[in-house]
Order: C-alpha cells, then sequence, then structure tokens
C-alpha cells in the first residue's frame, strides 16, 4: 500500500510540473519596458499631454505575464542617456523621445531601445496636422513595438490554455506559439522582423541648420554630412541609426554663414567645403575648409563670391559663383531700388589661383537665373538640356538655355528663410528682403535613365502675402519628374512639423543608391535660429539597381 501511495505522489508531482514547466508563461521571459517621459517642444507648456500619452502608451505595451512596464521620472536627451536609465532600472528595453507642437501641426519622434544590445529596435516618426492626431501616433507606435516585446510569432493577445498535447519543455531559441490557434495566422505579418521606416531622424541639435551637403570629407570611404549653423560647420556620419561627430570649426561672431557647399576643386582627393558667409554690412567674407592632418583647415579666406556646387547629370560637379551686388559705403543694407540688383550679371565656373577662387568661364543661362534654386539637364530625355528653376513667386519654371519659358507650376516650392536686406528708398530705414531660393537638384534616383527634380516645399503661414516676414510651420521635399508637357509630383517626403531648410542627395548608407538628406528646423526666421532646434532627416531610396555617382 506505502508503495501504491508513494508512486501516486511521484506521478502528481510529475504532472504537476510538466504542465506548469510546458505554459506559455515560462516558454517566455517577462520583457520590462521603461517609458520615459517625452521631451515635448511647444510654445506653451504641456505637460498633461506628456503624462497622458506616457500613460496611454503603458497600457497599450502592457500584457499580463508577458510584458510589465515601468514609467521614468525624467526624459532623456540621448540615446546614450535612455539606455543608461533603463539599465539602472534592469529593463530590457526603453522608449523615448520626443513630440513637436507648432501651431496646430505636431511631429512625434519616439525610439524603442534594445538594452542589451544597445541598438535600435524601433525609430518611429510621424506628423499630423492636428495636436489630437499624437494620440494615433502613439496607437502606431505600440502596434509596432508589441510585436518586438513579445518575440518573434508571439501572439499579440494573452497566451491561450495549454492543448490537450503538451508542447515540449525544452524553448526553441526563438519562441514560438505554444501551438496554431486561430490568433496566430492574424498576428504572423505583425510578428515579422521590422523593416526599416522609410525615413530616419537624427536626434536635435540645440542651434537651427541653415545650410547641409554631403561628401567623402576624410576620404574614409563613407558619406559625411556637413551642417552650417549661423556661426559653425558641423561634420557628422551616419552609423546605425546615430550621427558621428567626424569634426567642427568654430566660427566668427562678426560672420553669418549663408550656404556650405561641398567639392574636390583642387584635385587633390579631399574635397574642400566652400562656406558662403557675410559680414553684417553685406560684405561676403567666404571662406574655405579642408580636411588636413585629422582636422578642418581653413585653407582660403575672404572670397568676394557667392557660392554654390552643382552635380549636373553627365558632367560631375561644378562650382558656380556670382559676385554681389553694388553696395553703399558704409551703411549696412545695399544701396539698390530692385532686389534683382543684388547680384552682378554673370554666373561662372570657379577655379583655383592661389589661394583666391577667380572666374574659369561665363555660363550661358537665362538673364533671371541667380546662383541659388538653379540647375540644368536633360529632365525630357531628348537630348537636349534644360533649366530648372525656382522664381521670385516660389514657382518652378523650365526653360531651354536661351531663356525661353517651356512650363511654369501653378504650386509653390522652395520657400527659405535666409535673406538679404537692401534699402528700398531714401529714409535708411526703409528697407526689403530679398529671400535666397532654394536649391534644385537633378537626379536619376530610381536608375532607370529618366531625372527627377528634387526641391523643397515649405508652407508659409503668411501664404507668401507679406515680403519682409515670412513663417514656415509645415516642410517636406518634394520629387517630380517629366510627363510631356510639364513636371508633375510622384511623392512627397513626410511632412515635418518646421522648416526645411536645406536638402542634400548622396549615398547615406553605402548601398549604392542615393538617398535623400534634409534639415528640419524648428523656426522659419533666420532671427530665431540660434534659438531654435534642428534635426536631419534620411529619406531612404530602396532602389537597388542605382549604381554610385562620381
Amino acid at each position: 500500500m506505502r508503495l501504491k501511495f508513494n508512486l501516486r505522489i511521484h506521478c502528481f508531482f510529475f504532472t504537476f510540473f510538466f504542465i506548469f514547466l510546458s505554459s506559455p508563461v515560462m516558454a517566455t521571459d517577462l520583457k520590462q519596458v521603461l517609458i520615459l517621459p517625452f521631451t515635448i517642444n511647444a510654445e506653451k507648456d504641456l505637460a498633461y499631454l506628456n503624462r497622458g500619452m506616457v500613460s496611454m502608451l503603458s497600457s497599450r505595451l502592457y500584457q499580463q505575464d508577458r510584458v510589465a512596464t515601468l514609467t521614468g521620472t525624467k526624459s532623456a536627451p540621448n540615446q546614450a542617456a535612455a539606455l543608461k536609465m533603463a539599465a539602472d532600472s534592469n529593463a530590457d528595453y526603453v522608449v523615448f523621445g520626443s513630440i513637436t507642437v507648432f501651431g496646430k501641426s505636431v511631429s512625434t519622434d519616439l525610439k524603442l531601445l534594445d538594452v542589451e544590445n544597445e541598438t535600435t529596435a524601433i525609430a518611429f516618426s510621424r506628423a499630423g496636422t492636428k495636436k489630437g492626431a499624437v494620440i494615433s501616433h502613439i496607437d502606431q507606435f505600440a502596434a509596432q513595438a508589441k510585436p518586438v516585446l513579445l518575440g518573434s510569432g508571439a501572439p499579440p493577445s494573452a497566451a491561450a490554455p495549454a492543448p490537450p498535447t503538451p508542447v515540449p519543455v525544452v524553448v526553441p531559441v526563438t519562441p514560438q506559439p505554444a501551438a496554431p490557434t486561430p490568433a496566430v495566422p492574424a498576428a504572423a505579418p505583425a510578428a515579422a522582423a521590422p523593416a526599416r521606416p522609410p525615413e530616419w531622424k537624427s536626434e536635435r541639435f540645440r542651434k537651427g541648420i541653415i545650410s547641409i551637403a554631403a561628401g567623402d570629407i576624410d576620404q574614409d570611404g563613407k558619406i559625411e554630412v556637413v551642417m552650417a549653423t549661423r556661426r559653425d560647420v558641423l561634420v557628422r556620419r551616419y552609423v546605425k541609426d546615430r550621427l558621428v561627430t567626424v569634426a567642427e570649426s568654430k566660427g566668427s561672431r562678426h560672420l553669418t554663414l549663408m550656404g556650405v557647399d561641398v567639392l574636390d576643386l583642387n584635385k587633390n582627393g579631399r574635397p574642400e567645403i566652400f562656406v558662403t558667409c557675410r559680414l553684417a554690412d553685406g560684405e561676403l567674407r567666404s571662406y574655405v575648409l579642408e580636411w588636413i592632418n585629422g582636422t578642418l583647415v581653413k585653407i582660403a579666406d575672404n572670397q568676394n563670391w557667392y557660392i554654390r556646387a552643382l552635380r549636373i547629370p553627365g558632367q560631375g560637379k561644378l562650382l558656380l559663383g556670382q559676385k554681389r551686388g553694388t553696395i553703399m559705403r558704409g551703411g549696412n543694407f545695399a544701396s539698390l531700388n530692385e532686389p534683382t540688383e543684388l547680384f552682378l550679371a554673370g554666373i561662372y565656373t570657379l577655379r583655383w589661383q592661389g589661394d583666391k577662387l577667380v572666374p574659369a568661364q561665363r555660363q550661358e543661362l537665362p538673364r533671371d537665373v541667380k546662383v541659388y534654386g538653379f540647375t540644368w539637364g536633360d529632365i525630357r530625355g531628348k537630348g537636349q538640356d534644360q533649366v530648372v528653376m525656382l522664381t521670385d513667386s516660389y514657382r518652378l519654371r523650365v526653360l531651354d538655355r536661351g531663356g525661353r519659358k517651356e512650363w511654369t507650376s501653378s504650386a509653390k516650392y522652395g520657400g527659405n528663410a535666409l535673406f538679404i536686406e537692401y534699402k528700398t528708398g531714401a529714409d535708411i530705414s526703409e528697407v526689403g528682403r530679398y529671400y535666397l531660393p532654394q536649391r534644385v537638384h537633378l537626379e536619376d534616383l530610381e536608375g532607370d535613365g529618366k531625372l527627377e527634380t528634387i526641391v523643397v516645399k515649405n508652407r508659409d503661414s503668411a501664404r507668401n502675402l507679406v515680403g519682409r516676414v515670412k513663417s514656415y510651420k509645415q516642410g517636406t521635399v518634394a520629387c517630380l519628374d517629366w510627363d510631356v508637357v510639364a513636371l508633375k509630383e510622384k511623392w512627397t517626403a513626410e511632412t515635418a512639423a518646421g522648416y526645411v531648410s536645406d536638402v542634400a542627395v548622396a549615398d547615406m548608407d553605402g548601398d549604392g543608391a542615393r538617398d535623400l538628406v534634409f534639415a528640419v528646423v524648428g523656426s522659419g526666421d533666420l532671427l530665431e535660429f540660434e534659438k531654435t532646434s534642428s534635426y536631419l532627416t534620411i529619406k531612404w531610396n530602396e532602389s537597388k539597381t542605382v549604381g554610385k555617382a562620381p
């Protein structure tokens, strides 16, 4: 009898532990997620919004026995700080990011970080035209994050009861569902490894980015982004979802930067950085930097040129320059009656003569074209070049090289916060502003032999009706191609809550396809550039047929 009794006890405990260890709860580790308060960029105190969104996200991510959520007490300024906070809390994942509100527009930028591997599991960015859009943004982020937290193939709902046929106790390296149920097929697509988002956004800079360009500055085989703030030049490299500092060059407080361009004009294998800048009275004091012995060195100074580098399809890169117009000596503004007189006639390709940039050849271009806001190429595919330019009324225009107008857009493009002031009357206080045109790029992004036109498209809340004041609350980058008789939009990047200050085209991830890189600034007023924040966006080119361009 004692033998039978002991045997029954052993069988009972064996069965109990077998079922317990086979349950889904034991087969999957409990994941802890730390949710940090978001950084709120807004004119008003929106602490209530922060608390509400954190609470909402916490409830969306929580799942009994599978995902536990922790709430942090302060926001993280960067990814490294977020990872440290998560490690201190023994969390497996951490969510941090920002919500930016400008007027009625809202932008949500969040990241889910894998703490152990110190990698980005999800980079999320959405923009909306109403503040309430942030609620749907949180829902969308949670929908992307949940499968990652549950593991590949994990059902999005609570685990189902154990089926009659027990599963093996040994858990595979990649957790699988306990048994097929009706819920599994519906969850399978969401549980796949998250694809790279179409756009990547950097962390914010504390100053506004006025201009950007791209090139292999240090000749390491990787592309760097060169950025100009109002005073300084910054060089960064994209590496695994973050920007790495390569170099910085501090500028003079007496100079205001207007643009940066990258080109190897001296043919020594190291691209120069051409910086267009001016004094307070408008006099040009442009200079040139080059990477020498691990740092940026100024190799030329006091260049009296507005400078722009163009990449012309089939011809490579050219450095163009245009001289400044007549200036009233001793004054602060151009002594002009018309803004078109701010530039002397003639746009030239430039070359080096010692440490000076001198004209090499005058370009045959329509009279209204300035060194900013134009390019040329065979956009119709008929063997003849057309000039594509932005007009002073913010329209895209196509002309032949002789200046004959072939097409003008009805929609407005461009929109810049950079301006030159000029005198409009006898009184020194009577001044106007001439806003510089944005860049125009021609690129074969899809590798099909057809050129696309790439241009910034900012929305002026004053609708360009007030000449002196521009206030940009939304911006994007548009891609257009020639459709028989006109340029038509193929697509636009995600609308940003802010102002797109510049755009460059370069292969940022080394896959052979040229991507779009553009800077988004929180303010569309040059006077506020030192007080605002900004960030870079990379719109990935998923076309794999495009070869690397020279």
